[in-house]
């Protein structure tokens, strides 16, 4: 396993669709230690864990990632008019319990 790799600001705004880096930008500044870790793994489907305090960012990296490959998609005319949704929970749920995550 290869240790994780802290990307700085600039690597993060570089892997981000040019309006979502924006956006984030504009709200938020600055991305937290979580974020600077994940996002990019993300962006390039990297299975990742993320383990970090309640509110330093773990979700919101998460669906930073994820927004920016159905915008990619949208951009380059290859987003499906579909969508699935998981919780994480109910899959941790059903991991804990000895039942299959569907």
């Amino acid at each position: 396993m290869k240790p994780a790799h802290e990307y700085k600001e600039k690597e993060l705004y570089e892997n981000l669709e040019p309006y979502i880096g924006a956006w984030f930008g504009e709200r938020y500044h600055h991305f937290t230690p979580p974020q600077k870790y994940a996002i990019v793994e993300i962006i390039n489907k990297k299975n990742i864990v993320i383990c970090a305090p309640t509110g330093s960012g773990k979700t919101f990296a998460c669906f930073l990632g994820i927004l920016n490959y159905l915008c990619k998609l949208n951009r380059t005319n290859k987003l499906e008019d579909r969508t699935f949704q998981a919780k994480i929970q109910t899959l941790c749920s059903s991991r804990s319990d000895g039942t299959e995550a569907v």
